[in-house]
């Protein structure tokens, strides 16, 4: 009777919700990437793009359905989860350096844009896998650019 009382039910639910997205956040990778490349200052600037309620793909476990905001800037690529699921999942800042690769594909009904993420302390390049409206364009323009200022260098 005490875990159906509205004070019992609430305590319940946020320690599983809490357990639940602690889970996702390691499992997924999200953990890893917020501890390898953690947003700190000011991310967007003049030239900023920001897609909302964007999906992404961070490992074969885990799917961030529709619940992403990412900036691109000249800072690099930034990523946060809506509100309901920030716990466990701290913003991420991916510099453009830190791209090695992008592609774009489409599966039957969805385009979808791959980055691979040159990583210092992991053999295994990381590969996210974003899907959203527009995304493709805004991360395949600011790719270019990043790869003409690596090469003009």
């Amino acid at each position: 009777y005490v875990i159906l009382s509205g004070s019992g039910f609430v305590l319940v639910f946020g320690l599983i919700w809490t357990g639940v997205l602690t889970l996702l956040s390691r499992t997924g990778g999200w953990h890893g990437l917020a501890k390898e490349f953690p947003a700190t200052g000011r991310i967007q600037d003049d030239n900023s793009k920001m897609h909302r309620w964007c999906s992404a793909r961070l490992s074969l476990l885990v799917n961030y359905n529709n619940c992403l905001t990412l900036i691109v800037s000249q800072r690099g690529l930034y990523m946060r989860t809506n509100m309901f699921l920030r716990f466990a999942h701290r913003p991420i800042l991916i510099p453009r350096e830190a791209i090695a690769d992008l592609s774009s594909g489409s599966t039957l009904f969805f385009s979808s844009t791959k980055i691979t993420l040159s990583r210092n302390n992991d053999a295994t390049p990381k590969i996210i896998t974003f899907y959203g409206r527009g995304l493709a364009p805004t991360l395949a323009h600011w790719f270019g650019e990043a790869d003409q200022e690596d090469d003009e260098g």
